[in-house]
């Protein structure tokens, strides 16, 4: 839209659209050239990546071994299991929200496409450091305070990114609306930098891939809620307040995931020096990781033989 063209109120339901030909003739070929763009940058540069060294291969060094973990059936039996992928649902229906309808929302009191697309483009990159940013809050406070922090600062976001539309002056309308819209990615990309992490300490490494491949399915169901909410929910300030209740819901059901002693934390019980359950020495290289799996660290060596 280099021209900066208003769009028009569709006569059936009323929402704002674009129905000028100059715009809607473009948007194929946008297609074509992002696909083109895409296959470019990733094809190639997914060549350049490189598998880390076996530790096993790495001679004269204390390296830690492997945390296996629960099995995939194992963790369907958990009931933090269901908890976890109920959250990540939740999680789900705020970022659907913001990234499909913030820019509708903004068109109904900021006639200006060009910074309406300016802030929605700008905001991949705040979708791209709320992710190393919550994983950081996650390392440093765990799971649930994580969790929580994350879904309460969601629902606020959002919910300023309506208050927007009630100041004085298109110029203070657009400056909270662009900075809601920015915070809302930020946080709400988060879930991703969060999720792996406890996938991992709820549940193990072994099969990491397909356990977190599961948990992702909550997505769907996430979407689907979003979908519901949007269907049977024609105005916009109950929508929203509906969105920000499921954050705080996200937020409490994430204060009863309970910390767990996962492999990793007994692991370090054996091997530390101030532990009471320290059974062995640490000598200077570990069985191979074969022999680690199956007698599950018990099988370490003592340094005289």
């Amino acid at each position: 839209n280099p021209n900066n063209l208003d769009p028009i109120k569709n006569p059936i339901d009323g929402e704002l659209i674009f129905n000028q030909s100059f715009i809607l003739n473009k948007v194929p070929k946008m297609f074509v050239m992002f696909g083109i763009l895409s296959t470019l940058l990733q094809f190639p540069l997914s060549f350049l990546l490189v598998r880390n060294p076996d530790p096993d291969t790495r001679k004269g060094e204390d390296v830690m071994p492997s945390i296996n973990g629960e099995s995939v059936k194992d963790m369907f039996r958990k009931p933090r299991f269901y908890l976890l992928f109920l959250i990540f649902a939740l999680n789900k229906v705020p970022l659907a929200y913001i990234g499909s309808y913030s820019k509708f929302y903004g068109q109904t009191f900021l006639h200006d496409d060009m910074i309406l697309s300016v802030v929605i483009a700008l905001s991949g990159i705040f979708n791209a450091l709320g992710r190393p940013f919550w994983g950081h809050i996650h390392d440093r406070f765990g799971v649930k305070v994580s969790l929580f922090m994350l879904c309460l600062a969601t629902g606020v976001c959002i919910l300023l990114s309506y208050l927007s539309k009630f100041l004085t002056g298109q110029t203070t309308c657009a400056i909270l609306y662009t900075i809601a819209v920015w915070a809302s990615y930020f946080c709400c990309t988060g879930n991703y930098g969060i999720m792996p992490a406890a996938t991992i300490q709820f549940f193990g490494e072994q099969d990491f891939g397909v356990k977190y491949g599961i948990l992702y399915l909550s997505q769907a169901l996430g979407a689907v809620i979003s979908a519901l909410y949007t269907s049977f929910i024609p105005f916009w300030m109950p929508l929203v307040l509906t969105i920000v209740f499921t954050s705080v819901i996200s937020g409490l059901l994430s204060l009863m995931l309970r910390k767990t002693e996962t492999l990793d934390d007994q692991a370090r019980a054996l091997l530390d020096d101030n532990s009471p359950n320290r059974l062995f020495p640490i000598r200077d290289s570990y069985l191979n990781r074969k022999d680690r799996e199956t007698l599950e660290f018990i099988g370490l060596q003592d340094e005289n033989e």
